[in-house]
């Protein structure tokens, strides 16, 4: 199978990560509320922060935490059965 140059390509990592929060009600249909004071936590803020730049997640700043929100591709991949 060859490999994808597709930038916005999901990784069965991230897709992994996506369910993974879905299943354990970290996310909703409508947000994903994640604390982290980036101690310990870099590698998740960072992982979601990639997934917003390929489009699967929106990033709200409020003054001293962000909330990620599923887009419509990640409600898609749910509906679908893909996550």
């Amino acid at each position: 199978m060859a490999k994808t140059t597709d930038t916005n390509y999901l990784t069965s990592e991230e897709k992994s990560l996506l369910s993974d929060l879905l299943k354990v009600r970290a996310a909703t249909a409508l947000s994903f509320e994640i604390e982290t004071d980036r101690i310990g936590e870099a590698n998740l803020q960072d992982k979601l922060e990639k997934l917003a730049d390929k489009g699967y997640i929106s990033v709200s700043e409020q003054e001293s935490y962000k909330i990620f929100a599923p887009t419509w591709k990640t409600r898609w991949l749910r509906v679908n059965g893909i996550l």
